[in-house]
């Protein structure tokens, strides 16, 4: 979507937001329209919040945990959004991790506002030295018990905690949220102690399985205005923000099993051969067929499809005659006749006459 700042004055209509969001308009931004509009405009400020609501990924909760690698991967801290739905208490989001195997550890951003700022019954210092050790806990690895680090989250529920005023360089620092700064050495030994190195041998290292991961309940339109004074929320900044939509992804369509029969097209347009599925392969993009003949061949996984209802294997191919020996012309033939056993052959013309053996004495 294009930038408010290329509207003069301070209102926008809803065609002036038509034309700058393009293709990108959809029913989601209809609604937000509608609901921030008044008198047919809104403000620069509520059109920010609408682009921002519009750039949002949205997702289901069973594949949370490939988008926070996703994000975590790219160099961003991810801020997952889950707004409440009715009868909740607690989003899905917060519940899932309440139950990871990895359990993390956790910031409330609301027990901070109401200890720091409402019953104030702890002081900013005292609230700092708390997140210094949850911190320093989550980065540090320190076998057995944390061999590789954990997940810090930051949880804000439908709370904006100031953490821009909170965070200290010396105790928590801002760069918590750029994964980028937080785990070098030029950051953190500003708030690791020696005593933190104690059971360590004196080494800090930062563990490989060390994130930071901000949860909250505002929607999409609204977690902007809410949030960008709260956390480093802007363009191109560290933090990514993905949003957690009701539901599940629709189940894949099922696949043919082994000795099912199936449609083979080797490619687009071809003939269509029936054949025999064997097996898929691990990664899902290959397959092993069988033909009629007999002949396995391993083809793409996207060239194969159920047979239609009522379809049969073709007929098995005959198989071709043997060839026949090729014919002797007579001068050729040689006599193969096998001799008669017991007898000896007799040879025409070259008898010997038996010799006279003399008379015993």
């Amino acid at each position: 979507m294009g930038s408010a700042a290329s509207i003069s004055g301070d209102e926008i209509t809803k065609a002036q937001a038509q034309e700058l969001a393009g293709d990108l308009w959809n029913e989601e931004s209809e609604a937000v329209w509608s609901e921030k509009s008044m008198l047919g405009t809104i403000s620069k400020e509520d059109w920010e919040d609408i682009t921002f609501a519009a750039s949002i990924k949205r997702i289901f909760l069973a594949e949370l945990e490939t988008e926070i690698d996703r994000v975590c991967s790219s160099g961003k801290t991810p801020l997952v959004l889950c707004p409440l739905e009715e009868g909740e208490g607690t989003s899905k989001v917060d519940t899932y991790f309440g139950y990871s195997k990895h359990a993390p550890h956790i910031i409330e951003g609301k027990k901070l506002i109401r200890d720091i700022y409402v019953s104030k019954s702890v002081t900013m210092e005292d609230a700092r030295s708390e997140l210094r050790s949850t911190l320093v806990n989550a980065m540090m690895e320190n076998p057995p018990h944390n061999p590789d680090g954990r997940m810090l989250m930051i949880r804000l529920a439908n709370s904006a905690c100031d953490f821009n005023s909170i965070c200290d360089e010396n105790t928590f620092p801002l760069e918590v949220f750029d994964p980028s700064l937080i785990s070098t050495e030029a950051v953190w030994s500003k708030f690791v102690t020696d005593e933190d190195k104690a059971g360590t041998f004196g080494m800090f290292t930062v563990g490989s399985d060390f994130r930071v991961v901000i949860t909250s309940d505002f929607a999409p339109e609204d977690a902007a205005s809410f949030l960008k004074g709260s956390i480093p929320l802007s363009a191109g900044g560290p933090i990514e923000v993905i949003c957690v939509k009701p539901g599940a992804p629709p189940k894949p369509p099922p696949q043919p099993q082994r000795g099912d029969l199936v449609a083979y097209n080797e490619d687009v347009g071809s003939e269509t051969i029936i054949c025999t599925m064997l097996a898929f392969q691990p990664d899902g993009e290959k397959c092993n067929i069988k033909f009629v003949d007999g002949t396995v061949k391993e083809v793409s996984a996207e060239s194969v499809s159920f047979a239609p209802e009522g379809s049969e294997l073709p007929p098995a191919p005959e198989p071709e005659p043997e060839p026949e020996p090729p014919e002797q012309s007579q001068g050729s033939k040689k006599n193969t006749k096998k001799p008669t056993k017991g007898k000896k052959p007799i040879v025409h013309g070259t008898a010997k006459k038996k010799k006279n053996k003399p008379p015993k004495k």
